[in-house]
Order: structure tokens, then C-alpha cells, then sequence
């Protein structure tokens, strides 16, 4: 029996659905769209994205701008138009900040993910969906110039600790339940893939099995797909302050992970959309590279193709006059608020009419999500695959 068979025996089910893989994707819902901010108007017809973001410093801080409003120039072509049928499969990342002050968010996440991929059933033409989330934690795999960090984060037994697997030993000793997502009990019977960086995610930060089997990413057939997503999106707040989305981000959809063998092989494919969403309060502060060069890593895992490409990011607004959709955070970055982020408002702008930007701090996030749709939509009807 294979590691991966065996780790599925020990690990207790608690609140996540098992998956029939033979079921069809069930349609629900429909809603109002409403349009993002931060480049774009308020009024701005639904359907259509941030809009064109004025030249400035690649940073993040625009020419002439004291930290609100749209950052950055347009780095990417992302077009509109062809005579193609457009596309039949999307692949979804969901980049999801695990630090301590994190819990509502991804309780907002959570609540917002069934009404949201219900529309997308309803709404796109698309029929074959992949679901991976990862987490912004990338204490156990960065290098920030000084050496990879280590030490470990436990709460309440869900620890988060550096350099895996070793360390993983001490912590479990100790009598905590689970070391970077996976149970104490089974961290014999793990491998590589259970710990590596940008790695997708098929435990709950409580150690249940969500019922993926042995791919990191749920499919779009899967019968309780919206209860499957709730229990990897529930990825804790033991993770590491020093978030790095960006990197994992890469990490995440990169030839080495996605590759023949890699623990993501198969997630991101050539005849597919690719839409990233990304959750943090934080500013991106570590991860190598600027809002452009990460936009033009992005795309490059596409085969440069910057038109299969969409990117929705919920950040930090506290900067931005009016704030984003649902927002403005207040200054901050307490339970309430969130750090202001113009480094990553500037790399979604980079996608023009394909970024999406809401407010992490936003009330109800269905109707940035649905915003979020329109352009997933139009994008897989003007989707033509590079090559």
C-alpha cells in the first residue's frame, strides 16, 4: 500500500464531505454583478475589470500618488477578441494567507465559495473545472538573503515549523495534533508532497482528510465540492507572519511542481484558463521579484499567453481613497483592518480588464466574486490556447 493509501486510513474524517468523482457539478445560483475599485469607477458597467492603471513606479507607488488608487503601468497585452470557441476547462488557485489574524477571512472565503462557483457553472461555458488552494506560510522554504528561516508556530496543536520533515518530530512529540496540515499520527507515512512548498493542499489545518485522494486539487465532477473546498480552505492561522504569496504563488503553477512527477502534476493545463485568487491583510515584503516581474512569471506559466489569465486579489485598501470594493479597511492592521498593500494592487493591475480587486476587509465578498465571474466568463469566450 502506498504511503498516500495508508495516510487516508488513519486520518479521521470530522466535517468534510467524502467525494463521488462520477457526479455531475450541480447549478445553483445566480446573482447581481458589481464592479471593482482601485483603478476602475464605482459605476463602471458590470463585466468589466480595473481598468487601464496610469505609468508609475513598479513598486507600487504610483507617479504622483500618496499610496491610493490605481499603481503601476500595464505590463501585459491581455487583448480582447478572436474567432476561437473559447475555453472548456478552468483551472482555479486559491493563494490563502494563514497567519494568526486571518480566521474571518477565511470565514468570508468559505461562506462566499458556493454562490460563487455555482455562477461560475451557471454562467461560463466552461464545464471541467480544478480547484487547488495553497497557503501564503512559506517560512519552511524561503530564503530571504540570511539563510532559510526555521523554528515552528503552534496554535491550539496546529503547528506550522521549519525544515520539514525533521522538525515535525519535535512538535508532534509534544503533544500537538498536526504539523503543517498533516496528522501527528501519520507523519511517518507522509512524503514530500504532504510538506513541499506551493504544494496544494488535501488536509484541513485540523488534519481531516478532504476527501482528494492522491491529486492536490479537487475536480470540477466532484459531488460536494463546495463542503471539499471548505475543509482545504480551512487552512488555520498558525502559519507564519512573514507571508509570501507571491512566491508560493509561482511556486504553485511552476514546471518543476506541475511537471511530469511533480507533486501538482496535472493542475495547470495548457488548454485551460487559469484564474488565481489571493487573500492576505498583509503587503507582499519578502518574496523576490516586483508587481511586474511576478505578473510576467504568471503569465509565462501559461506559455506567455497573457489572455489565459485571470487574477482576483483581496487585499489591504487603507491607502486607496474610497477603498476597493467592500472596503476601505481602516489604517492598520489589527483584527479590523489590514495593512495597505500597493505592491500587490499594482500586480493585478498589471492584468488590466483581467485583474480584480476587492477590499479584504469587505462585509460580504458574493459580490466582488461576481464581478470576479463576468471576466472569467468573457475571457473563456475569447480564449484561444498559445501553440
Amino acid at each position: 500500500m502506498t504511503p498516500r493509501a495508508w495516510l487516508a486510513l488513519v486520518v479521521a474524517w470530522s466535517g468534510c464531505s467524502s467525494l463521488d468523482r462520477t457526479n455531475p457539478f450541480d447549478v445553483a445560483t445566480d446573482g447581481a454583478a458589481v464592479t471593482t475599485e482601485g483603478g476602475g469607477s464605482t459605476d463602471a458597467p458590470a463585466g468589466e475589470g480595473t481598468g487601464a492603471a496610469p505609468p508609475g513606479d513598479d513598486t507600487g507607488d504610483p507617479a504622483g500618488s500618496s499610496g491610493g488608487g490605481a499603481e503601476g503601468p500595464l505590463l501585459l497585452d491581455v487583448g480582447s477578441g478572436n474567432d476561437t470557441p473559447g475555453c472548456e476547462k478552468v483551472d482555479f488557485l486559491f493563494v490563502i494567507d494563514d497567519s494568526g489574524s486571518m480566521a474571518d477571512e477565511q470565514a468570508h472565503l468559505v461562506a462566499a465559495f458556493p454562490q460563487f462557483i455555482d455562477t461560475i457553472a451557471s454562467e461560463v461555458q466552461a464545464s471541467d473545472y480544478q480547484i487547488m488552494v495553497v497557503t501564503t506560510d512559506g517560512t519552511f522554504a524561503i530564503n530571504t538573503g540570511g539563510g532559510t528561516s526555521t523554528g515552528s508556530v503552534c496554535i491550539d496543536g496546529a503547528c506550522t515549523c521549519a525544515p520539514t520533515p525533521d522538525c515535525c518530530d519535535e512538535v508532534c512529540n509534544t503533544g500537538n495534533l498536526t504539523c503543517m496540515g498533516v496528522p501527528c499520527g501519520a507523519i511517518d507515512q507522509a512524503d514530500a508532497c504532504d510538506f513541499g512548498f506551493g504544494v496544494g493542499r488535501r488536509f484541513s489545518a485540523a488534519g481531516q482528510d478532504c476527501g482528494l485522494g492522491d491529486d492536490p486539487y479537487l475536480v470540477g465532477s466532484d459531488a460536494g465540492i463546495a463542503d471539499a473546498f471548505a475543509c482545504i480552505a480551512s487552512v488555520g492561522t498558525s502559519g507564519n507572519g512573514d507571508e509570501v504569496p507571491m512566491a508560493v504563488m509561482l511556486e504553485a503553477v511552476g514546471d518543476e511542481l506541475n511537471g511530469p512527477g511533480g507533486c501538482n502534476a496535472g493542475f495547470v493545463r495548457d488548454d485551460a484558463v487559469l484564474v488565481v485568487v489571493f487573500i492576505t491583510d498583509e503587503e507582499e515584503k519578502t518574496s523576490q521579484g516586483t508587481p511586474a516581474s511576478w505578473a510576467a512569471d504568471l503569465v509565462a506559466a501559461k506559455a506567455g499567453n497573457a489572455q489565459a489569465v485571470v487574477v482576483v486579489g483581496f487585499v489591504g485598501d487603507s491607502g486607496v481613497p474610497g477603498g476597493l470594493a467592500g472596503g476601505p479597511c481602516p489604517p492598520g492592521n489589527d483584527e479590523q483592518g489590514a495593512e495597505d498593500a500597493p505592491k500587490l494592487r499594482s500586480f493585478v493591475q498589471n492584468f488590466g480588464d483581467r485583474g480584480v480587486l476587492g477590499s479584504i476587509c469587505a462585509d460580504a465578498w458574493d459580490p466582488i466574486f461576481e464581478q470576479a465571474v463576468g471576466i472569467i466568463d468573457t475571457t473563456c469566450d475569447e480564449f484561444e490556447p498559445a501553440g
